[in-house]
Parts: C-alpha cells; sequence; structure tokens
C-alpha cells in the first residue's frame, strides 16, 4: 500500500511536469469534495426574467451580506453565462465552478433555462444560493445541464452543487472547459496571476493545483468530464475558517493517521483527565462532541463525507486544534 507521503510526492510531481512555468505558493484556499442529494430551489427570484441568455452576458447577483474573497469584501457578484462568478468591475476576482464557454439558454422564442437565486439561513449564517437549470450548450443543444453555487456567510466559503444532466458526448459538448478554480489576477497585460487554485483531471476525484506568476498557460487545466449528479465541490477560504477556530497551543498529543479513511486516534500524553474532543466542518457546524473522565487513549469515528475538518481537544484550560483531512 502506498503511503500518504508517496503519494503526495506524487501529485506534486504530476503538477509541476502538467503545468510546467506554474510558480507553486502558499494556499490560503483548499478544496475538499462530498456528495449531497441535489434539490432544485423553490421561491427564488429570477435573474434572467424569462429572457433569454446566451455567450458571455453577465448578470448581476445581489449577494445578500458582505462576503470576503481572496482578502476583499464584496456585496453583489456578475453571474456571467458561462458560469462563471466574477467579484469585481475589474475582473480580477473570479470563481469558476463549472465553466463552459458554450452554455446557453434552452429556448429560442422565451427563456426554458431558468437562472436565479435564493438568500436563505439567518444573519451570520446566511447563504446565497445561485441556480442554473436546464441549460445546454451550442455545440451540443440536446443536452441540459444543472447546477448551484452556493456562497456562506460565515466561513465565504464557495460550493458547487452538481445536479442532472443528460451530457452523453463530453468532447461534444465541452470544447473548452469545463474549468473550476478560485482566482486573483493582478495583471491582463500581461496576464499575471496573483492566486490560483485549479482542478483538473477526472471529475469524481479531480487534482487541484495552487499557481502564481505571468505567463502561466491555465487552458489545459481542465476537467475530463462532468462532475456527477450530487457531487459537491468546496472551495474553503483557510484564512476565514482559522480566525472561527481557537488558536492553538502546547503540542501536547499526537493524533494519527491524517489524512484518514474514517478512524482517527488519539495518544493524550501527560493530559488524561477531564477531555472533550469537537469535530468541527468548515462552517463550524459540530460534527462531533465527545467528553472523556479519565483516560490517556481515544479513537474516534468520523462517520462524515470526505472533506476537511478541524479537532479540538480540550483538558485543564489547555487546548490542541488541528485540521483533518477526511478520505
Amino acid at each position: 500500500m502506498k503511503t500518504y507521503q508517496s503519494t503526495v510526492k506524487q501529485i506534486i510531481i504530476i503538477s509541476l511536469l502538467f503545468l510546467g512555468t506554474i510558480q507553486l505558493q502558499g494556499q490560503p484556499y483548499f478544496f475538499s469534495q462530498y456528495t449531497q442529494s441535489y434539490t432544485n430551489l423553490s421561491n427564488t427570484i429570477s435573474i434572467n426574467n424569462g429572457n433569454i441568455w446566451s455567450g458571455f452576458q453577465t448578470f448581476t447577483v445581489p449577494i445578500g451580506f458582505s462576503f470576503d474573497f481572496m482578502g476583499n469584501s464584496f456585496n453583489s457578484v456578475e453571474l456571467e453565462a458561462t458560469g462563471r462568478l466574477i467579484f469585481d468591475v475589474n475582473h480580477y476576482y473570479f470563481a469558476d465552478m463549472f465553466v463552459v464557454s458554450g452554455m446557453e439558454d434552452k429556448g429560442t422564442s422565451s427563456s426554458l433555462s431558468p437562472l436565479s437565486y435564493k438568500l436563505t439561513g439567518s444573519v451570520g449564517t446566511q447563504i446565497l444560493k445561485i441556480e442554473i437549470n436546464n441549460a445546454t450548450y451550442q455545440n451540443d443543444p440536446a443536452s441540459t445541464v444543472n447546477y448551484q453555487i452556493w456562497l456562506y456567510e460565515e466561513s465565504s466559503t464557495i460550493e458547487l452543487h452538481m445536479g442532472p444532466n443528460t451530457i452523453n458526448n463530453p468532447s461534444l459538448s465541452f470544447p473548452s472547459g469545463p474549468f473550476s478554480g478560485v482566482y486573483h489576477i493582478t495583471t491582463f497585460s500581461p496576464v499575471t496571476y496573483g492566486y490560483g487554485l485549479a482542478l483538473f483531471g477526472n471529475p469524481l476525484l479531480p487534482t487541484d493545483t495552487t499557481f502564481s506568476g505571468t505567463g502561466i498557460n491555465t487552458s489545459n487545466i481542465i476537467l475530463n468530464n462532468i462532475p456527477n449528479n450530487s457531487m459537491v465541490y468546496q472551495f474553503t477560504d483557510d484564512t476565514i475558517t482559522s480566525a472561527i477556530k481557537t488558536v492553538e497551543t502546547d503540542d501536547y498529543i499526537n493524533v494519527y493517521p491524517n489524512p484518514t479513511s474514517r478512524i482517527i486516534n488519539i495518544d493524550l500524553g501527560k493530559i488524561k483527565t477531564n477531555l472533550t474532543a469537537t469535530l468541527t466542518n468548515c462552517l463550524g457546524q459540530i460534527i462531533l462532541f465527545q467528553q472523556f473522565e479519565s483516560t490517556d487513549f481515544i479513537s474516534l469515528d468520523i462517520d462524515a463525507p470526505s472533506g476537511i475538518y478541524f479537532l479540538q481537544i480540550e483538558s485543564g484550560g489547555k487546548i490542541k486544534s488541528l485540521k483533518l483531512l477526511k478520505e
């Protein structure tokens, strides 16, 4: 069986060979994925107002709260008819959740592919949900695709929620793309990336890569098919989620394996009494909470979707917080 370290080394080598001149850098964003049943939104607000849309047409969507993206706050976003979200007027900050240049309305005289949005939740934990329904592609007008893009107020997370599709020939539907990632461009002449995180390869288990610099060719950093119905891609701003969590103090315990397929083991060292273990997801939601009176070893069963989680162990005022990757 391959070790985690050898797998990571192989991914890094493949990424470097594949991306050529791309300069890898620190990673403020992290990618994860999970599955969740897809449900069409109800009681939405129309974006295209029954009008046919196509090409690179854009629509302004109010976010409904202050959304942090790449270190800046935005109150509205432009939905481009490719599926891209553009956060600023200069097109320096944008997110490609599932972007194909030829996406268009299926209608000919009136819209058959409604674009809409809905704001859910309470102040502080609101979610903007944008829905692309029954869209098609210029080169494959018989196809249909459905998906939603979610923006989270509390964590500034962006998610792609894939719905059902009738795409049988991806090479016909997607002559360019699909693209998926988050980006910050600093100049357009020449094109210079301040930061980018993009996905490529198998959409069932895509590889993510980060880059910055000038002269970067991103045209081949694409998915080779469409993600399955109910698949969710999650792009998390780690600078936000880390601020939500308790700051790590003395490293007095040992947690392994990380990443884990399900079970994690915790050696507690000298701290053995009155313990609490709390596992939260990237949104700050508690996934698991357990208390222990006296023990020197804990084994936890993480019965949760694949993704990034945060484990906090507390005892006698001392806190250990760390990030876990659930495979």
